[in-house]
């Protein structure tokens, strides 16, 4: 599934270039983008085998990710955090389905519905001897349009509240890193055993955690360090969402407060010291 930028989004429209089979022909892109896109800002790269291409519109920014000359030599993609964001909702009788006919919606009566993009059934999983068991489960991830998560997911008039999925932490096979996987890594490969700038074998040196460098190997869900980097995924997503929403509560139509017509002429009547007309309502205790 193709990532887009949705016509709500303000920018600054981003697009990546990562290798597929071969290296990157950045002279070759440059010369494409700038003669099929005019609104082409910046091309700069970005560490090793990563071009980031700086778009000022956003339609031009969305074709680039869909335009085959660079799509079948090339990962072309726009960051997911930017234009989506998944929430878990858990109803047991639902299907990904019939979530997909609904949408998101704020609690705030003045923000528009939310898109659905994408759903999918997560899973239980259980050790059986030395076999992983998985089986489905009453919850599911649920991908917005936009990056503010929506209180609720409404189905007709059905409302259910959505609670932030944060998604597993990428691991690398290839050069044994966190937040990126062995298909978009440009690094050197290490060992599993020793964490060394060589490739896995029959290393003799004794083994340890590559990812925190612990003496004692342990899970990866039970290593400190990826435990810490999943609270910052977890932290950042909220952080996001937040920025997110109240960027949309400043273009958002403002609520009209309905004023009584007569209120002029009830003041009149009770008098200068009546608590009725500053503003503030009644509040019965």
């Amino acid at each position: 599934r193709l990532k887009a930028y949705p016509p709500d989004f303000g920018g600054p429209y981003v697009v990546f270039f990562r290798p597929k089979g071969k290296r990157l022909n950045t002279v070759q892109i440059s010369k494409d983008l700038t003669k099929r896109f005019s609104s082409v800002i910046a091309i700069d790269m970005v560490g090793t085998g990563k071009l980031r291409v700086s778009v000022g519109d956003r339609k031009q920014a969305n074709e680039i990710v869909a335009y085959e000359l660079f799509t079948l030599e090339y990962f072309v993609y726009i960051p997911s955090h930017q234009v989506e964001i998944s929430g878990k909702v858990a109803e047991g009788s639902l299907t990904c389905e019939t979530i997909m006919q609904g949408c998101g919606r704020f609690k705030n009566p003045s923000l528009p519905p939310v898109q659905i993009l994408d759903c999918r059934q997560l899973h239980s999983v259980c050790q059986e001897g030395e076999k992983k068991v998985y089986t489905p489960s009453d919850e599911f991830c649920v991908t917005f349009s936009g990056s503010a998560l929506p209180d609720l997911l409404v189905i007709g008039k059905l409302r259910l509240p959505v609670r932030l999925y944060v998604p597993k932490v990428m691991n690398c096979t290839n050069c044994k890193q966190l937040g990126h996987t062995a298909q978009y890594c440009g690094n050197k490969p290490r060992c599993a055993t020793c964490g060394e700038r060589h490739v896995d074998g029959a290393c003799k040196t004794p083994p340890k955690c590559v990812y925190c460098g612990s003496d004692r190997p342990h899970d990866l869900n039970d290593c400190p360090k990826y435990i810490q980097q999943k609270k910052h995924q977890k932290r950042s997503l909220q952080q996001r969402s937040r920025r997110s929403y109240a960027e949309m509560l400043k273009k958002a139509a403002p609520v009209v407060e309905s004023r009584n017509i007569y209120s002029s002429l009830s003041l009149d009547d009770q008098g200068s010291d009546s608590e009725v007309g500053d503003g503030v309502p009644f509040v019965f205790k």
